[in-house]
This record gives structure tokens, sequence and C-alpha cells, in this order.
């Protein structure tokens, strides 16, 4: 893939600067090169062994807990019927990993715009109407199935192979292309949890703050992701 500038609004008004291709805080930045993409067979073995709903559900709960103790105005839908979860998911070209289900037979995605870090809930409805236009797109593939989406951006799991129970997790840009970044969906949920729950993402004055503890989120991203890209810059150690 060629390698190509960031200019995501987003990175430049959390963190001043564009997305890092390492981990490990104080490593050299290189803002013209990209993760590598896509995840090997290892990187698939290792989400497929570490899917766990018990463990999705109660992260996902604890995203719950932590909006409603902030009060942000979560608006959740309800989870659908068998039928017609079935019935949603048939825009899907291949069968969709098995994590995916259990997200959504948790709930229907959100009314809101605000469950994950700037990050909006996909419906079924919604993730199938994305998916049809992002398709449009040159660099969008078939077995991409979006899940959660920010103006420019989504997080998307994979359903190249089919039945499989966990999906590597990769974070997609309109400037720059797909980048790997997550085990799999019970990982980024936990991830996501871990950093509300440590107070290293806030809810200030009806919206998202900025965080300055980049470096603490990265840590909390390597502990359930280790040797997996974290997606944003980390500032070098002073």
């Amino acid at each position: 893939m060629q390698a190509r500038v960031f200019v995501v609004p987003l990175i430049a008004a959390l963190f001043g600067c564009a997305e890092s291709d390492t981990a490990a805080p104080g490593n050299a930045f290189d803002p013209f090169l990209l993760p590598d993409y896509p995840p090997d067979d290892v990187a698939w073995q290792i989400a497929d062994e570490r899917a766990d709903a018990d463990a999705m559900i109660t992260a996902l709960e604890q995203i719950h807990d932590w909006h409603t103790a902030n009060d942000t105005g979560l608006e959740l839908q309800p989870a659908l019927n068998h039928g017609a979860l079935t019935e949603g998911l048939s825009v899907f070209p291949c069968d969709v990993p098995g994590e995916l289900i259990t997200l959504w037979s948790w709930r229907d995605g959100e009314s809101s715009n605000r469950f994950i870090w700037y990050h909006r809930f996909l419906s079924v409805s919604d993730a199938a109407d994305e998916y049809l236009r992002l398709l449009t797109e040159d660099e969008w593939k078939a077995h991409w199935i979006p899940v959660f989406e920010f103006e420019g951006e989504w997080y998307f799991v994979d359903c190249e192979k089919d039945a499989s129970i966990g999906s590597p997790v990769s974070l997609y840009f309109n400037e720059s292309g797909p980048s790997y970044n997550y085990v799999n969906l019970t990982s980024y949920l936990q991830t996501m949890a871990a950093a509300m729950d440590r107070g290293l993402l806030n809810w200030n004055e009806g919206w998202w703050a900025g965080t300055d503890k980049v470096q603490d989120l990265a840590s909390v991203h390597a502990e359930f992701n280790e040797g997996v890209s974290f997606p944003y810059y980390i500032p070098e150690m002073e």
C-alpha cells in the first residue's frame, strides 16, 4: 500500500499529531509509514482463540455503566430478535464473526452518537447502509464490516474467513486506508472499558474531552493487544 500523510481532524484535535506505527512509547515516529496490513494468519488464530462472549458482555456493561454515571445521554437500541438479526446480516457476502453476533445480540447499536470515545456504535441497519456506501470507495473490501464510526473513520471486522468466532479489528481512515489495531472485538471493548474506568477518557460539557494521557492509554492498549499497533500518535517521553 502506498504510504500517505494523515490529515485526520480527530487525531489532530486529540494529540496534535498523526498516527503512530508502533505501540511502544518513545520510539521514533514516521508519519509517512502505515502499520502493517492485513493481519496475518497468526493474528487471525489469536483473534479466534481469544474471543470471549462473557468477557465482551462484561466490558459492554462497564461501558454502559460509565455512560450512565457520567450522564452522557447515551441512547442504546434494543437487541434484534434472531429473525430480524439474520435478515439484517443478509447484505454481507460472508458469515459475520461470532463476536459481532454477540455484540448486536446485546444491543442493536445506538440512536445517539457517542458509545466509544467519539465513535458511534452502528446498528445492523446502519452498518449495512455504511457498508453499501463504502463499497463505492476504491479501497473498501467486500469482506470488511463497519461496526463503529466517526466522521471519515471506521473500526471494522473482517468476514473473509467464514464461520470464524473472532476477527482482528482494524481502523479505516478515508485519508490513509486500513490499519490493524486490536486483537478482536473482545479486546477492543475491554481496552475501552478499562480506559474509561481508569479516567483516561473523559466527558466534559456534553461531549468527549481530549486526553493528555495518551502514554497511559497506549499502555492499556498493550495490556489487551500485545504486539498490535496502537492506532494513535504517542509523544516522545520527556
